[in-house]
């Protein structure tokens, strides 16, 4: 190896905000870098590599395709950036797959009863996608298709099963691939009482991963003195609970009340799910924040992270 400095995988993920799951790829598939190998096959990334995946995951977020850009130049990719319509002078197009196209091949897998292909197609789209784009344009619709599916008898048990476990194992390898720094801000995210449906949460899990938000994850329904056990022990200041189903379970109230007088008004709430217009009044009276979806989630976790904002 060379005397400039060589950063492992987990850095480099830290870094730059992708996955190493996605550094792999982009190395294996589009060549993107060529990092060097220790004797034990370890990888190692010089600083130069780190600015040009920065770089490509920031002309992926502008709607560009790894596939598309990989081998350009560093210059290009930052001409691009700039200037897009720079970009038809290399005849590249901004946009993506079509995400409809997407949905449509994860339909196909889900009927044909194939975890693998499912599993093949989502994990090629995180590949391919900026992670806005993937969670709130393809694995939100699709859950949603899912769903109307099931609602009209047109989805098997089977089926439904197995799609729900799919991109929750995706989800679940997102949040535990991104390595956040030291320093990143940590978010306890779970369900409270009776809430079992466990995906809204672990979409907000993803979310705040990628946002670079140091995730402890508790699952679906926990006891409100679990949850304020967990950030007492973390020293944690802000928690985000996913409300699903039922819309009107008389005792989630009383949890809610009673998770804000044990947390004591430091620590901040989120709640969000589509079950959540049935306890605003509670959740107004505890003084916690609303999220409608995923992107004013991501928004509020950004502006939380802001330099004038108290550390969390």
């Amino acid at each position: 190896m060379s005397n400039q400095e060589m950063l492992p995988i987990k850095v480099v993920s830290q870094r730059t905000g992708l996955t190493q799951h996605v550094i792999r790829v982009w190395e294996k598939r589009y060549s993107a870098v060529s990092p060097s190998r220790n004797t034990t096959n370890r990888r190692f990334y010089t600083d130069k590599e780190v600015e040009r995946l920065s770089l490509l995951r920031e002309a992926i977020e502008k709607g560009f395709s790894i596939g598309q850009i990989a081998h350009l130049s560093n210059d290009q990719i930052s001409s691009m950036i700039a200037t897009p319509e720079k970009s038809l002078d290399l005849g590249i197009s901004t946009s993506n797959q079509s995400i409809e196209q997407y949905i449509e091949n994860c339909l196909a897998a889900i009927a044909e009863i194939d975890t693998q292909k499912l599993d093949e197609i989502l994990t090629k789209a995180q590949v391919e996608l900026n992670p806005s784009i993937l969670i709130d344009d393809l694995i939100v619709p699709l859950l949603y298709k899912i769903g109307i599916l099931w609602q009209e008898g047109k989805l098997r048990i089977v089926e439904e099963h197995l799609a729900s476990a799919v991109i929750r194992n995706l989800l679940g390898r997102i949040k535990t691939d991104l390595q956040p720094t030291n320093i990143a801000p940590k978010i306890i995210i779970a369900t409270p009482p009776r809430q079992w449906h466990e995906l809204g949460a672990l979409l907000a899990a993803a979310t705040a991963a990628y946002e670079g938000w140091k995730v402890i994850y508790l699952g679906a329904n926990l006891p409100v003195e679990e949850i304020t056990k967990a950030a007492q022990l973390h020293k944690i200041k802000l928690v985000a609970l996913s409300i699903i189903y039922p819309v009107d379970d008389p005792y989630l109230h009383l949890d809610l009340k009673k998770l804000r007088s044990l947390l004591g008004s430091q620590v901040q709430l989120i709640i969000g799910g589509q079950a959540t217009e049935g306890y605003l009044a509670t959740i107004k009276s505890i003084n916690a924040t609303v999220v409608t979806n995923l992107k004013s989630f991501r928004q509020l976790l950004n502006s939380l992270r802001s330099p004038n904002k108290h550390k969390i």
